[in-house]
């Protein structure tokens, strides 16, 4: 299976949907799993995961789907940068008309799923899909395109909670903010690979924008977790979760700061560890979930 998957990933269309990143799926579906457990209130065990298997495969063509409409939009500016240059679309192995054919049939995927979720639900699948359409643009015209991947990234997390609980919408917000928040912190570091490129190419990223300024990216980094981490206990403290869950925040706080200590800034290696490693805190965050439940 795993010789399959690596073979049909090197693929020209898997690289264009990201198959080699697998990594960054958990990135989407975790925080739609920690909304169900939170929110769902049932003791129906099978209804919730059969619910977290559909968000993970909605994870999986939502984000190909971004992926692939964003090499379309960047198509010239991937051409200027050493760790893009090689992408099916900048480098002419595919055709703008393949890729686009591709997004039909993600686009067509993504909407027969929207049509068994509740109509809220629906609406608010269809505003992250315009959202997706609309971020690779972000970075032409402000600095803080990460913020805006963050809220399309997490557009899940009210999907996933509206699906199964029809209140609790301040603690809502404060999960979907939180997560926000910690895609808006870890992209800053994936943004600081093409760091020198992106300043002379014009890219607009806040590491560019923190380069600029003199600041310490892992200051503001740092930051920037602890709101992110701050919002997402406000949730579990507001939905009454138990200890586990708090002892899971503050472990895969824990894991976050030494991974982010670790990190060298000038090393793309190091900034794309840093940035997979995203991955750890959202699992052992998720367990607290399940338990503290």
């Amino acid at each position: 299976m795993q010789k399959i998957y690596s073979r049909y990933s090197q693929t020209k269309y898997g690289r264009l949907i990201r198959m080699d990143s697998f990594y960054v799926y958990p990135m989407l579906f975790l925080p739609t799993w920690c909304a169900i457990w939170i929110a769902d209130q049932s003791t129906n065990l099978m209804s919730r995961v059969l619910l977290c298997l559909v968000f993970a495969v909605g994870s999986f063509i939502m984000r190909s789907l971004g992926c692939v409409l964003n090499d379309i939009a960047d198509m010239k500016i991937d051409r200027e940068i050493t760790r893009t240059k090689n992408r099916p679309l900048a480098s002419g192995e595919m055709k703008v008309s393949e890729a686009i054919s591709v997004v039909l049939i993600m686009s067509g995927l993504a909407f027969s799923i929207l049509l068994t979720l509740p109509t809220n639900v629906f609406i608010i699948g269809m505003i992250g899909a315009l959202m997706t359409m609309l971020y690779p643009f972000a970075k032409r015209f402000t600095h803080l395109p990460q913020i805006i991947l963050g809220l399309t990234f997490n557009i899940g997390v009210l999907m996933a909670w509206l699906t199964v609980n029809h209140q609790n919408y301040f603690q809502l917000m404060m999960l979907y903010i939180g997560f926000a928040i910690f895609t808006f912190g870890y992209d800053t570091i994936y943004a600081c690979q093409d760091l020198e490129e992106d300043l002379k190419a014009g890219v607009k990223s806040f590491a560019t924008l923190l380069k600029l300024k003199g600041q310490d990216i892992k200051v503001a980094v740092w930051k920037i977790y602890r709101i992110a981490v701050s919002c997402i206990g406000i949730s579990g403290l507001s939905m009454n979760l138990n200890s586990s869950f708090f002892f899971g925040l503050a472990a895969a706080l824990y894991v976050l700061y030494n991974s982010l200590e670790s990190c060298d800034i000038s090393d793309p290696k190091s900034c794309a560890e840093h940035f997979k490693k995203s991955t750890i805190f959202l699992f052992i965050l998720f367990l607290g979930t399940v338990f503290g439940g």
